[in-house]
């Protein structure tokens, strides 16, 4: 039982740490600009009908983009209409391919590493070490992910 349970929390682990590297990766290979909503899609992302927009690129052109992801808690509590305005990430190599900029992938990441140390702790429990190592890997991760975000905050603003 125990290593069924070390196993599920580290797919958890491993998905967790694929939806961070993948926010990391939009968002230095990426630009966020303001775009306006210029229609719906057929396609759906958490239920909803992802928009088609229309923002201005680096260089001055306007692109017209087909959102591929919604990442943006707000947009999901509150319908978009046509025209509206939202806060979209493109890649410059790829303006065509787009998302809505948020955090929810942050977030969702980080949720993912609490099964994989609570198994973690579990395992180490007859040790008497369960809240020295759950302490440190938290405040590890809490470190780490603060250090990241700095350095975001850097570089882009």
């Amino acid at each position: 039982m125990d290593i069924i349970l070390f196993v599920l929390s580290l797919i958890c682990l491993v998905l967790g740490l694929v939806l961070l590297v993948d926010f990391v990766i939009w968002r230095v290979k990426g630009r966020i600009v303001r775009a306006t909503i210029i229609g719906f899609q057929e396609r759906k992302n958490k239920g909803f009908h992802l928009p088609r927009v229309s923002f201005q690129v680096e260089q001055g052109d306007e692109v017209e983009s087909d959102v591929q992801r919604i990442d943006q808690f707000l947009f999901l509590l509150n319908r978009p209409v046509k025209d509206d305005f939202i806060t979209v990430i493109y890649q410059v190599d790829n303006p065509e391919k787009s998302r809505i900029y948020g955090y929810i992938s942050i977030v969702a990441g980080c949720f993912l590493f609490v099964p994989f140390l609570v198994a973690f702790g579990i395992k180490f429990q007859s040790a008497l070490i369960f809240g020295q190592v759950s302490f440190a890997l938290v405040f590890g991760v809490i470190v780490f992910g603060g250090w990241v975000l700095l350095k975001l905050i850097q570089k882009y603003y």
